[in-house]
């Protein structure tokens, strides 16, 4: 493997599990091969430093035209979209400064970057891996659509697929055959729940020794059920009024329009007392070694890490 070299591509550097996982996936190259590599991603994110050091150089996809071209589209229509459409455009500036580089394979993560893929392979002619983390509602909301995922899946040599269930939905829905599908579940890196500081966090969440605390943690939305979360928070509060327990979801942002609307629930239910969002950080560990049982409410999840976290730090799963 020492005389290869992988283009890498992944759809941003967002602290959520896919990222991770592919994040968590470099570091072992990195460390126990010879092998070269380079990564390309849609966007960037908080892990964007991360990917940076592990990479022998980290790309970003770039935008449909440069800025130059928007503007003078923007500014002057007629005569500017002719200039736009005559200037080099930098994505087929980027595909052919990639196609140059002699890469033996292009790995691709998640579905979400299935467009990038499409339009690197005419130029790089390498076989190609798409490692998909997704299960049927979030295929669809990959950009271009589901139309555009079965293509990329189509185009390439292996699927790994992280679970039987996304196995089983690829083969199914999409088309897929089975001798091209290698299942790989998901994986986390080593335990980082030594020195975990829970008492921290419940000072900080102000919540006492002797309270329970019931743990969520991931994006908000539909998919991982963040609003089924507080609807347990509510029926707890109800079936159990002389009992204090609190909710701690971890994952996501104060300017969440989701957040801001589970929050008109919250106060709604009369939990703003045992509602807890403290937003994403950089240490769950600390959140882990706090919760008392981590509940997953998702509807849909692939595989999902949270849950190899919180048992690694020892918290019980529901």
């Amino acid at each position: 493997m020492g005389n290869q070299t992988v283009l890498f591509v992944g759809h941003d550097a967002s602290r959520t599990g896919a990222p991770i996982v592919f994040l968590h996936l470099l570091r072992w190259l990195r460390r126990n091969t010879l092998l070269e590599f380079d990564v390309l991603l849609r966007r960037g994110g908080p892990l964007e430093r991360d990917f940076r050091e592990v990479s022998r150089e980290l790309l970003f996809w770039p935008e449909r035209h440069s800025r130059f071209q928007r503007v003078c589209k923007l500014r002057i229509p007629r005569l500017g979209a002719r200039i736009a459409e005559a200037l080099p455009k930098p994505r087929e500036r980027l595909v052919s400064q990639v196609a140059g580089r002699g890469y033996s394979c292009v790995y691709v993560n998640t579905c979400f970057a299935s467009d990038v893929l499409l339009q690197l392979l005419p130029a790089l002619q390498v076989p190609a891996v798409m490692h998909i983390h997704e299960l049927e509602q979030t295929l669809r909301s990959a950009p271009g659509g589901v139309s555009l995922v079965r293509a990329a899946l189509a185009r390439v040599d292996r699927v790994v697929a992280v679970s039987a269930l996304v196995q089983d939905n690829l083969v199914r829905r999409h088309s897929v055959e089975l001798p091209s599908i290698v299942r790989i579940p998901e994986f986390i890196e080593e335990d980082h729940s030594l020195g975990a500081d829970g008492g921290a966090v419940r000072r900080e969440l102000r919540i006492p020794a002797d309270e329970f605390v019931v743990g969520g943690c991931g994006m908000m939305g539909w998919r991982k059920g963040t609003d089924l979360f507080v609807l347990v928070a509510a029926s707890i509060a109800r079936r159990y009024p002389d009992r204090k327990v609190h909710f701690v979801w971890l994952g996501g942002s104060p300017d969440d329009r989701t957040l801001q609307q589970l929050l008109e629930d919250v106060e709604k239910l009369g939990l703003e007392h045992s509602m807890h969002f403290p937003g994403s950080r950089t240490q769950p560990a600390d959140f882990y070694s706090m919760f008392d049982v981590l509940l997953m409410t998702s509807r849909e999840d692939p595989f999902p890490l949270v849950c190899l976290e919180a048992g690694q730090a020892g918290c019980p799963l529901v």
